[in-house]
């Protein structure tokens, strides 16, 4: 059995520590933050990943966590209802669907619960320099210390640290979308209860939902960034950012961005895709939004998360040793699934239908 070293606790990472630890593969998953992140948005499981959920065998754990919403109001700048709609919401479509939309942080908990006693986790710690040999990777570690794999595997995310060591520079890859996002939790201080709030136009755009007990919301603030350059790392100019288009917004909106200021949980980044042509160098894969991020605007980008760690684990499990193979064999039979995601309209939403089943599991 193989020893796998992933960077990243996110959806892709974990997913695939459980099942390649199923499979009896020895798995640590080095994360730079100290713990599971929390907050997060909605995020839905389509298509090819419900298979895939069954599959790990913790559908019914996210059924029992998904969200329930009994509408959306759409509303002007000053937070006047203009039209509302009891038959969906605009985080997770049409409430006919057979797609399950939950949080993100549920979803993480799900996956890292399921595979806590299998896997070892590594919280506060990253891979910073990786070597490759014949038979192995060298790691160097952030708090000191080489470690050596068989496989290294990049799922940490659209600014992955793995993808740079190992393939170069972001700006070869990344592509902006012209919109920069925040996300950020908040008491319930307006009273919503299981409804959506939307103000959007082509400029900027404002979501508002509560969790599922009703107690916290998830405040969600975007806008077309103009071509400038985003604050990435420093928090108090993120948030500066984020509030600086919508001075001008009244009702409960205005209440909800000043509250913007005390949140500890804010998650802001340049909305981007990731397109590359190859995910694999030897020893070394990507995998999730470090591979193929389709943008948060898609809503697929969970979805191709489960279904890339599923056909990486699946073909990592059929070879006979040879990773660097099984590396690039997943790739071969996920690129078309990739690459219909990748191609879905990121103002309308335009083929998600499709392209959530563009792939057998």
């Amino acid at each position: 059995m193989a020893k796998v070293a992933i960077q990243g606790a996110g959806i892709a990472g974990c997913a695939l520590a459980l099942l390649l630890a199923r499979q009896g593969h020895s798995v640590t998953i080095f994360e730079r933050a100290q713990s599971l992140r929390s907050g997060g948005q909605a995020v839905d499981v389509r298509g090819a990943a419900l298979k895939v959920m069954e599959e790990l065998k913790l559908i019914e754990e996210v059924r029992a966590c998904r969200t329930y919403f009994r509408g959306m109001s759409v509303c002007d700048e000053c937070d006047n209802e203009l039209e509302r709609t009891t038959d969906r919401t605009l985080s997770g479509g049409r409430f006919d669907s057979d797609d399950i939309e939950l949080f993100r942080d549920d979803l993480s908990r799900i996956l890292f619960f399921a595979g806590s006693k299998l896997v070892t986790y590594v919280f506060g710690n990253e891979v910073v320099s990786a070597r490759q040999q014949s038979d192995s990777v060298a790691v160097e570690l952030r708090n000191g210390g080489e470690r050596s794999f068989d496989l290294l595997v990049g799922a940490d995310g659209l600014s992955s640290g793995i993808r740079r060591l190992a393939f170069g520079r972001d700006e070869e890859y990344v592509h902006p979308a012209g919109i920069y996002a925040g996300i950020y939790s908040t008491s319930n201080s307006i009273g919503l209860d299981a409804w959506q709030l939307v103000f959007r136009t082509p400029e900027r755009g404002i979501i508002v939902y509560p969790n599922r007990s009703n107690d916290q919301l998830r405040v969600v603030l975007y806008f077309a960034d103009g071509g400038s350059e985003p604050p990435l790392q420093d928090t108090v100019a993120q948030k500066r950012a984020l509030k600086a288009p919508f001075g001008d917004v009244g009702g409960r909106f205005r209440t909800l961005v000043a509250e913007l200021d005390g949140a500890d949980d804010l998650y802001a980044s340049e909305m981007a895709q990731v397109r590359m042509p190859r995910w694999s160098d030897g020893r070394i894969v990507l995998a999730g939004d470090a591979a193929y991020c389709p943008s948060p605007l898609t809503g697929q980008g969970t979805s191709l998360a489960l279904v890339g760690a599923y056909v990486l684990a699946e073909e990592i499990g059929r070879s006979t040793g040879d990773l660097a193979a099984a590396a690039e064999s997943h790739e071969r039979r996920l690129r078309p699934f990739v690459e219909a995601n990748l191609a879905i309209d990121l103002r309308t939403g335009k083929g998600i239908d499709d392209a959530k089943n563009a792939i057998a599991i």
